[in-house]
Order: C-alpha cells, then structure tokens, then sequence
C-alpha cells in the first residue's frame, strides 16, 4: 500500500509540474502575440521596434550660426525585421523585413522646433496620426549595403496607406525612454484604417531602439 501511495503522489507531483511548464510556454506564445497586427484575419508579426527622431539645421539670430534643432514629430515602427539609416540618414529595412506598421506622429507639442529630442516630449497618451502613417505587408528588401553584417536597403512590398478620408490612432499606456543609451520601452495599442485595403489593428510591449535622422 504505501508503494501505491508513493506512486500515487510522485505522480500528482509530474502532472501538476507539466500542467505549470505548459501554462508558462503558453503564456510565453501570448506575449509574442502581442507584438503583431492583424490585416483581413491574417496576423503578421512585429518583434522589434524604433522610435525616430528628426534634426534640422536652423539658423539662430543671437549666434548668427546654424544650431541643430529637433523636430516636434517622431515616427514608430514595428517589424519583423531590423532597421538601420543609410549615408544619407534615410530609413532602410532588413533583408528579412517581411511587414511593418509606420506611425508618424506630428505636432506633440506646439509644431515648433526643440532644442533637445528630450523636449519633443513624446510619451503615454492618445495620438492621432497623420497621413504618413502605413502598413507594410509582403515584404521585399534589395540588399545596398552592409551594416554589422545584415543587408538593408529599401522595402518594397504590399503598402497599406491612407487617403484624406482614412484615419489612425495610437494609444500608449506605458512609456520609458533612456537617452544617454538610445532605448526605451512601450505598450501601446494602435489602428490604422485604410479605406479599401482592409483595416490595421495591431499592439506592442517592449523594448524599442532609438533612432535620430
């Protein structure tokens, strides 16, 4: 009897630790979830993410010389895939990059020039988007150059845009950024609804990299 009821509890034991194994592989698969948007029923991935900053030169009367000022916008994407900016500071896509969600966010503050990114001040709140706005879907990317060995150049593909009549939104609950590293973390959800394309409804948690054109 007692051999029985050994067995007995040694395999309530391997149950009970399986059924934890698999709830914490499971909640694992939702949290990858997470990071993706759904366009027509199919669910396209988006594991990494960049937040981008844009400078401009502008001429500054008390110096009488051309300061480097910061734009009050920035742009959020998602993809599969990785970005990097060329020699001439534009944005290109991995090889890989198979899908992405482009959220371009203008006028944070006032629509006037910073003089840090620190005061662009982007972060938790709810944000209209402007026509720059896309979705990417079936990806292609011609390899121009090489940076830290992965190719990147331009992203052709299926463009999911917005007309006049279209619009986008971007809800960010949670928000962190470290400029001395160039890193952050996000939560936000978001939607971009192009009129005959089918609409975008996508979420992320995560880290993101920053970028400053």
């Amino acid at each position: 009897m007692s051999k029985i009821y050994s067995l007995l509890i040694l395999l309530t034991f391997t149950l009970a630790f399986t059924s934890c194994g698999k709830d914490e592989d499971e909640g694992g698969s939702q949290q990858e979830a997470v990071n993706s948007f759904d366009n027509n029923e199919v669910n396209h991935a988006t594991e990494n993410a960049y937040l981008v900053f844009s400078s401009v030169l502008q001429y500054d009367i008390e110096t009488m010389a051309d300061v480097l000022k910061y734009r009050d916008r920035v742009s959020l994407y998602f993809t599969n895939g990785t970005i990097a900016l060329n020699d001439d500071d534009n944005i290109t896509f991995s090889t890989d990059t198979k899908q992405v969600a482009h959220h371009h966010i203008r006028d944070i503050n006032d629509g006037t020039v910073q003089s840090t990114i620190e005061d662009v001040a982007f972060g938790i709140g709810d944000f209209v988007l402007s026509p720059s706005t896309y979705a990417v879907i079936n990806g292609n990317v011609v390899e121009e150059f090489q940076k830290d060995g992965v190719g990147y150049g331009e992203l052709n593909g299926f463009y999911l845009t917005l007309t006049d009549k279209d619009t986008a939104s971007l809800k960010v609950s949670d928000f962190s950024i470290d400029y001395d590293n160039m890193v952050g973390t996000i939560t936000c959800t978001y939607e971009i609804t192009p009129g005959i394309d089918g609409a975008v409804q996508g979420s992320f948690t995560g880290s993101f990299k920053v970028l400053l054109r």
